[in-house]
């Protein structure tokens, strides 16, 4: 393996074991699971931070290799853990990692993991960027990777809307995570974040069924503008001040589309799956 996929690998590892951890800790002491203290929070960064480094791992793999990759992934593991480790730790302090700055020692712990964040945020875009370019796989999961990567450059450029606008509603008394009346920022963030699990996912699944690449293609095609649409409904909501499913006529159909667009792989392996047997029985 690669050196830089294997950094990339044992980042998200760690991670992963990270997550398991805190989620043994929450079943020992209890609590919530929801507001700005809560074991929630290391175990949804661990998990999710844990993912998105093994996928691009996977990725990396898949690049065309260049000097500096394994510096690039080196960047981004160090720049991750200590992202995440420093959310972990202000919940061992019982503070809130974010938007917290009661404290001198707070308010540097903030201003590292924005760093951080914006460190890791640039390796992302940089592998995003590459991904466009020529990748060592099938053309339907050359698809899927580029319109996740592309997705998930978006998220986190939405995490920094998040914590632009989480500021200035500080300087009001107001609350850091809502937008408008009732916007949650972290849905519009987060709906994006996962679709380069997901979508290359579904064209692995859709390969193991038998489809051709043809096939393959135009389902993975539709999945795609499905988890955009999604994600064009999760900005619509938080930005027109709603609470996730305070639907317009507009935003429920798009929800509905986006819907239907991603369910269509699924149906269509699920038809492909059922005709097998019977083309079978004919043929013997």
């Amino acid at each position: 393996m690669r050196t830089d996929r294997t950094i990339l690998a044992a980042t998200g590892f760690l991670l992963l074991v990270g997550g398991i951890f805190h989620v043994g800790v929450w079943l020992h002491v209890g609590g919530p699971l929801e507001g700005p203290i809560s074991w929630r929070k290391p175990i949804l960064f661990c998990f999710a931070s844990g993912v998105t480094s093994i996928s691009l791992a996977w990725l990396a793999g898949k690049l065309q290799a260049t000097r500096w990759d394994n510096w690039l992934a080196l960047i981004f593991g160090l720049a991750l853990l200590a992202e995440v480790g420093l959310i972990c730790l202000q919940q061992w302090r019982g503070v809130p990692s974010h938007f917290n700055r009661s404290t001198s020692f707070d308010a540097a712990v903030l201003t590292w993991i924005k760093g951080l964040v914006l460190v890791v945020t640039l390796v992302i875009a940089v592998m995003t960027v590459r991904s466009f370019g020529a990748l060592q796989m099938t053309r339907d999961l050359a698809l899927a990777t580029r319109s996740g990567m592309a997705l998930l450059l978006i998220s986190c450029l939405l995490g920094f809307v998040s914590e632009l606008h989480g500021e200035r509603q500080l300087l009001q008394d107001k609350s850091p995570y809502i937008y408008g009346d009732a916007g949650v920022m972290k849905f519009a963030h987060g709906m994006p974040m996962h679709a380069i699990q997901v979508l290359p996912l579904i064209a692995f699944g859709l390969s193991l069924v038998g489809l051709d690449e043809y096939r393959r293609y135009k389902s993975v095609l539709s999945a795609s503008i499905g988890f955009w649409g999604l994600a064009a409904y999760a900005a619509i909501q938080t930005f027109s001040g709603r609470s996730r499913f305070d639907m317009t006529a507009f935003s429920a159909i798009v929800l509905i589309m986006s819907a239907c667009m991603l369910a269509v792989p699924f149906l269509t392996a699920a038809m492909t799956a059922f005709r097998r047997p019977s083309r079978t029985g004919r043929t013997s």
